[in-house]
């Protein structure tokens, strides 16, 4: 069956209105919030805490006091991680679920069939990708400020067209950067369905969402842009202040907006869930034989 985007965000946001769709929504929402208490709490606050040595660790900082900057940045992504471990399993649950069109009731099968290897086969892969994404952005920006730098140097052009001449070359890098990065991300959409569904391990993951979007690269991309872009916009706006203070006004609409951010992260989960469906003919056969609609 050819890849149809039609077809997978309406059977995608079907599913993601369903019963199953809004327990994923307040397992998201919760794990969401127990991030945000973390990342506040510990990555601004100094919490006294005594282990027994006999040894002062909060050194001049009063307790209850701010954090220093890198302390509180360690402190944060220390926090964010464990954050990424506790909605590891819930996507991949998840993902199962609407891999197998279930929208009534979850499966045993899709809860407890190699969770924690699945769990940890994630993380693992998330960090991976992350670095991947990291040394691929450092690479590229550091090539682009060698170019730059070089051609002012050679002064290879006179100084009226060097000026133009080094804002091209920064912006065609600019363009050649998001290409290459859309690129990476749409090849390697699929880690965790991989992971979730095939029961692939890190690296069996990566090839296996690279051959998943072989021959619908475009279509696939441009499905992807969309669902990030809404996704990554949502979640912008409904982040809470870290660093500066809460107001009445943060108390009231941050939950609100952290519950329709959870919401929308379901019905992309679900849109993405199908159309790796629609993609792979090899599933096993506790998804193959689900019914689609």
């Amino acid at each position: 069956m050819a890849f149809q985007i039609q077809r997978v965000v309406s059977d995608g946001v079907s599913l993601a209105l369903s019963r199953n769709g809004a327990v994923f929504a307040i397992l998201f929402f919760l794990a969401e919030s127990l991030g945000v208490v973390l990342v506040v709490g510990v990555g601004t606050t100094y919490v006294p805490v005594d282990v027994g040595t006999g040894v002062a660790a909060g050194g001049d900082i009063a307790a209850g006091g701010d954090l220093p900057q890198f302390t509180a940045a360690v402190a944060s992504l220390l926090a964010g991680g464990f954050t990424s471990v506790v909605t590891t399993p819930i996507s991949i649950v998840a993902i199962r679920t609407f891999v197998g069109g279930e929208t009534d009731g979850i499966p045993d099968r899709y809860l407890f069939d190699r969770i924690g290897r699945a769990t940890v086969s994630g993380v693992a892969a998330n960090f991976l990708y992350a670095a991947l994404v990291f040394v691929v952005t450092f690479g590229i920006g550091l090539a682009l400020v060698a170019a730059v730098l070089g051609v002012g140097r050679l002064d290879l052009l006179p100084d009226a067209v060097a000026g133009p001449a080094m804002l091209l070359l920064a912006g065609v890098g600019i363009l050649l950067a998001i290409a290459l990065l859309v690129t990476v991300a749409v090849h390697f959409l699929f880690l965790l369905h991989e992971i979730s569904v095939r029961h692939r391990g890190v690296l069996g993951a990566f090839r296996g969402s690279w051959d998943t979007v072989r021959g619908n690269r475009v279509r696939v991309a441009a499905l992807a842009v969309l669902l990030i872009a809404v996704r990554s916009s949502v979640s912008s706006v409904a982040a809470p202040p870290i660093e500066a203070p809460w107001t009445t006004f943060h108390l009231l609409t941050t939950p609100f907006a952290m519950a329709f951010a959870a919401i929308v992260g379901v019905v992309v989960t679900a849109i993405f869930a199908r159309t790796y469906r629609e993609l792979r003919s090899d599933l096993p056969a506790e998804f193959a034989a689900a019914s689609e609609e």
